[in-house]
């Protein structure tokens, strides 16, 4: 193959309108030109439009910056521009002239001049910095900001933001002195209000991830993520998967459980570990490169020397596609694959020729070329919905997505309940995190864009309420060989009740029937059925557990334990009571009616009924589990 020559590997994505999801891509092989000498494993070419022509160019180099510039037939012209300060990050408009300037890993930026030439400019941060990890602005005022790491040793890291002055000039603010960030950092708005925060992958040898979320006042909240299947992660991105409105994690690497992992942003937590595939992953990206609104997965993968190029497309509510392999690379360094700083050099999804879908952009360092995966991808002239809603059944508090996937030109989603908008639902998923039993009704989708409008057929969310507990059972008091009836009443979908005696799971048989029912019978009741009762009533959208209710017996004295003597009886004004066992815990003293006229929790040697007219009473001693009431005349 010519040194001058460049490889265009032409990926024709194929799709007949309503199958995009379940047709496979196919592939062809074309050759076309760059091939450049200066391609290494710290230092390829990413691709930006330098000139805002609409074309897209590339610049990068290793000891060299070279650009190539696209003259829209195909071909590129070389620049030259001289000494690079170190190997090239990313390009944006880093001075606030509307023109892509080139951002390097040392103290330097390349000015764009009218898009016709590029200057060096020192960047004007004291201190010696091992290198920028990324550029953002972070306290939005207008000003780039710098993230950089600042090794004290090669094994200590220290996390600084320079902010930007406009004027080249920067306020240092130290985010964190314990991170030791070898690896990759990023600025990304994790939690959609607006600022960008920070996500790094921190330590040396065993890592983990750190998320710094942005408080508006140039400080930052630090999160630790606990990584339970996948704790040493190698590459991760912050991308909004799942199309929520905030962004998750995606993880992989060389070390432990191999493959591609998902961790759910819920409210600024994440759960754990959700594996996506079980590829020996190494780079992604997250693209939508099928048009239908969500993020695809396109992922470089090792197999001994040679690292294959694949893709997954997502099917929505977090369904993927099975991995296809599009294609084959070899030449790259293996070392230099543990180093996630550069990947984002050799790997890109962007639309290459302007024909409005994103291919696939990969140096190729062996053989000093720059391999294109076109993607042929046909949109559609109409606007045309692949996949409709499904109707959802959840419970109150559960989570409910909604998501379709639609085909056309500039795409824009507006979800609606009962055909009333939904303030904010607009893109091709809808989530509500709570369900209430006020959500639920009829929802459907208006996809708009440059083909017309079509509306999704109608998904019906059916909310089931939680089982709730209207009457509690009450305590009761009974004498021995009486009947007790404890009752619950709720309401809900209720599948099953439950009664427990002490935590014991009761079932029907001898005293007790019921026990499976919202009516608990205790017939014949002794002091052995005295105790706590409560009822478990189960349901399809969980559990509830009654408070417990007591059921006393008053047991005669001739069935009582020994070791209690009430005296004297007939009594004048006062009664004692003798106790000659366990400790007694209350006295009650109950007149004919019923009526409760005197209690005691202590002191049961001088019991005073002086107060007391003369007549009958009934005294209830409480010792344990054991309860004795007696007649006492009192004269």
């Amino acid at each position: 193959m010519r040194k001058d020559t460049f490889i265009l590997v032409l990926v024709i994505f194929i799709f007949s309108v309503g199958i995009v999801k379940s047709q496979d891509l196919i592939f062809e092989n074309q050759e076309k030109i760059i091939t450049t000498e200066n391609i290494s494993w710290n230092a390829a070419f990413i691709p930006f439009d330098f000139n805002n022509d609409g074309k897209m160019d590339f610049a990068g180099g290793n000891v060299s910056l070279i650009m190539y510039l696209s003259n829209g037939s195909g071909n590129y012209d070389k620049k030259e521009l001289g000494w690079t300060p170190g190997f090239v990050i990313k390009y944006m408009d880093y001075d606030n002239d509307s023109l892509p300037d080139i951002l390097f890993s040392g103290n330097y930026y390349y000015k764009n001049i009218n898009g016709d030439s590029l200057k060096g400019i020192e960047i004007n941060i004291s201190g010696w910095k091992k290198e920028f990890a990324d550029y953002g602005d972070v306290d939005n005022d207008g000003n780039i900001d710098i993230l950089v790491r600042n090794p004290i040793s090669f094994q200590n890291d220290e996390l600084y933001i320079y902010f930007g002055n406009g004027d080249n000039t920067f306020d240092e603010v130290v985010v964190d002195k314990t991170v030791r960030s070898f690896g990759y950092k990023k600025f990304v708005d994790i939690n959609g209000d607006g600022l960008l925060d920070i996500g790094v992958i921190n330590g040396f040898s065993v890592k983990n991830i750190i998320l710094f979320t942005n408080n508006g006042d140039r400080t930052f909240t630090k999160l630790k993520i606990k990584n339970s299947i996948y704790n040493n992660p190698n590459c991760f991105d912050l991308v909004d998967l799942d199309n929520d409105g905030d962004k998750d994690i995606l993880l992989s690497g060389l070390d432990n459980d191999k493959g591609l992992y998902f961790m759910e942003n819920d409210n600024g937590t994440y759960n754990n570990e959700v594996k996506i595939n079980g590829e020996n992953q190494l780079f992604f990206r997250s693209e939508d490169i099928d048009l239908d609104g969500d993020a695809d997965l396109v992922f470089l993968s090792k197999d001994g020397n040679q690292f294959h190029i694949s893709y997954q497309l997502n099917n929505g509510g977090m369904q993927f596609s099975t991995v296809k392999t599009i294609g084959t690379i070899t030449g790259y360094d293996s070392w230099s694959f543990n180093n996630p700083e550069t990947y984002k050099n050799w790997f890109n999804v962007v639309d290459i020729d302007n024909d409005e879908v994103k291919d696939i952009v990969l140096n190729a360092p062996e053989d000093n070329e720059i391999v294109w995966f076109k993607n042929k991808t046909e949109i559609p002239n109409n606007t045309t919905i692949i996949n409709q809603p499904q109707s959802i059944n959840a419970c109150e508090n559960q989570s409910a997505a909604f998501a379709i996937t639609a085909a056309g030109k500039n795409l824009s989603y507006q979800w609606q309940k009962d055909n009333t908008d939904i303030p904010g639902a607009t893109s091709n998923t809808y989530t509500i995190t709570a369900v209430t039993t006020s959500d639920a009704g009829e929802y459907r989708c208006v996809v708009s864009g440059d083909g017309g409008t079509a509306t999704s057929d109608v998904a019906t969310l059916t909310v089931k309420p939680l089982i709730s507990i209207s009457t509690q059972p009450q305590s009761i008091e009974i004498g021995r060989g009486k009947q007790a009836v404890f009752s619950v009443a709720a309401t809900g979908t209720i599948s099953a009740y439950q009664w427990y005696k002490d935590g014991t799971a009761l079932s029907d048989g001898g005293k007790y029937a019921g026990t499976t029912t919202a009516q608990l019978t205790i017939t014949d009741a002794a002091q052995s059925e005295a105790g706590s009762y409560t009822v478990k009533i189960s349901g399809e959208c969980g559990d509830i557990t009654s408070g417990a209710a007591t059921l006393s017996v008053l047991t005669a004295t001739e069935d009582l334990a020994t070791g209690i003597t009430i005296i004297p009886n007939p009594a004048h004004d006062y009664i004692k009571i003798i106790n000659t066992g366990q400790k007694i815990n209350k006295l009650e003293i109950y007149n004919t009616a019923g009526i409760k006229v005197l209690q005691k929790s202590k002191d049961f040697e001088h019991i005073d009924l002086s107060g007391l007219e003369a007549g009958v009473y009934f005294v209830k001693v409480v010792r344990g589990s054991e309860v004795r009431v007696e007649r006492v005349v009192h004269e």
